[in-house]
């Protein structure tokens, strides 16, 4: 009778956990949820944010976004996750490093967007530095203009920038484009601030890239903690031709 006890009681126990037995206890399951927004070039959020497709990054988890920008990953086991957010005719981003233990729901109260793939593209790019090298002069000139301002990005890296999914840079700066123009110009300093805070050398060869950035502003590049460096990616941008710079 005592074995027969013994063998009910293993069996609730069995079936009363969530997930897979593993070495340190069972494997704990929940969801993972938020929301995201869409905005236009003109950098307006749309009414409708459906279609945005939300994975694991290697990992066979995946939803899609309601019209109201909700979203859910659900039945997914305790880690710690990259997630990514991607929609054709949209700027691709992932978020690095959330930690999830399972066992309920994790939202992610944070703002995220993805911001419309300018149709406008750089058609000229150059860099050029003074005597001393201390001062970058960037200039050049857009496909086409509208009635507002255009914001220009410049990446800057120490290693030369290649044709990949993604692209890692150290920073970036940026130029504005007035409203009804073409052209840009712009300077910036380069002082001891940048050769301490990203280790450059004196002498050493940064190599710049440059695109038109989503007037809605941020989230469309963010830390990668394992290359130590900012990352984005490039599906539908299309990038200047590159230019080089020594540090001074």
């Amino acid at each position: 009778m005592k074995n027969i006890i013994l063998i009910i009681v293993l069996i609730v126990y069995s079936t009363g956990c969530k997930g897979d037995p593993g070495p340190a206890g069972p494997t704990m399951y929940g969801d993972i949820a938020g929301n995201i927004f869409l905005y236009s070039d003109n950098g307006q959020v749309l009414k409708d944010n459906s279609g945005v497709t939300i994975t694991l990054d290697g990992r066979q988890y995946s939803t899609q976004s309601l019209p109201n920008g909700t979203w859910k990953l659900s039945g997914v086991p305790a880690g710690i996750y990259d997630i990514v957010f991607s929609k054709p005719g949209y700027i691709t981003y992932k978020e690095y490093g959330v930690q999830f233990v399972g066992g309920g729901t994790l939202f992610l109260y944070y703002r995220i967007w993805l911001s419309q793939i300018p149709p406008t593209t750089i058609i000229e790019f150059k860099l050029t530095q003074s005597s001393n090298n201390t001062s970058v002069f960037a200039k050049g000139k857009i496909s086409s203009a509208d009635s507002l301002n255009r914001i220009i990005r410049i990446l800057f890296s120490k290693e030369p920038f290649t044709t990949s999914a993604t692209i890692n840079f150290l920073f970036s700066q940026y130029v504005g484009v007035p409203a009804d123009s073409t052209s840009f110009s712009s300077v910036f300093a380069f002082n001891e601030d940048y050769k301490t805070s990203y280790e450059l050398s004196s002498g050493s060869t940064l190599y710049a890239l440059a695109f038109a950035a989503p007037r809605s502003g941020g989230y469309y590049y963010n830390y990668n903690p394992f290359a130590n460096s900012y990352e984005m990616y490039t599906t539908g941008l299309v990038f200047s031709n590159s230019q080089v710079i020594i540090v001074p």
